[in-house]
């Protein structure tokens, strides 16, 4: 908050909301969360588990968080090809399981335009592997309500087209893929395996001191699809180690 008024001098208040009670409900359904104080300064990593280096060409990669991938028609505005969503990954391609990511710099560098940055990342050549197996729990419905204020005051026409009232409303409700759901890869080469781990861990390539990536199609923003990679072995491999 700012001190006084001051834009230029700031402090940290939050503690002061949680000073004798520390838990709190939210959400429609009154879920009851409990609040705990990080130590200041600690990284990202001492909360999170962060993805060991990887070797080998297999990939492993573990929800923390839920993520929603949409169902995506063809006949959408702008929309070549249709995707079924659901509990696949969106930059997964349906019909052979292909990786659609691109490998190398594909994060947004200081004071680049967004145009420029997505078509730089076109011409990045997708990592080299393959989605082979996915073991997904049942969804979680995500929804919300909305003040709507938004609509009232930029179109109020379309508010009335779509039968909507302009203060208040249920969101879209979506399934989202829960947290614990792990999704198996197998990469092409192993450099192919370090760009997919980079890509789908939560921290990218980094030791954990921010967050990085969020595979989430929506709701990224909010802390959807953040992920932690590992490998992985066939079972008849892990019982001849034994």
């Amino acid at each position: 908050m700012k001190h006084q008024g001051e834009s230029n001098r700031v402090e940290e208040r939050i503690g002061e909301l949680f000073k004798r009670e520390r838990t709190l409900v939210v959400g429609g359904q009154q879920r009851t969360c409990a609040v705990e104080p990080v130590n200041s300064g600690a990284l990202l990593a001492s909360v999170l588990p962060v993805g060991p280096k990887i070797a080998g060409t297999r990939v492993r990669w573990i929800l923390l968080s839920p993520a929603v991938f949409p169902e995506i028609r063809s006949d959408e505005p702008r929309i070549i090809r249709a995707h079924p969503g659901g509990w696949l990954p969106n930059w997964i391609d349906p019909e052979n399981g292909e990786i659609l990511l691109r490998g190398g710099d594909i994060s947004r560098r200081p004071n680049e335009g967004r145009s420029t940055w997505r078509e730089r990342v076109r011409r990045e050549s997708r990592i080299g592997g393959k989605l082979i197996a996915a073991r997904v729990p049942k969804p979680v419905p995500i929804t919300g309500w909305s003040e709507r204020l938004h609509l009232a005051n930029e179109d109020a026409s379309l508010v009335a087209q779509l039968g909507l009232r302009a203060d208040h409303g249920p969101r879209a409700t979506h399934l989202a893929v829960p947290a614990g759901a792990v999704y198996y890869f197998a990469c092409d080469s192993e450099s192919a395996a370090r760009a997919l781990a980079g890509a789908l861990n939560w921290h990218g390539e980094s030791d954990g001191a921010q967050i990085l990536r969020r595979r989430s199609t929506l709701l990224g923003e909010k802390g959807f699809g953040l992920g932690v990679c590992g490998t992985w072995k066939f079972l008849s491999e892990t019982e001849t180690a034994r």
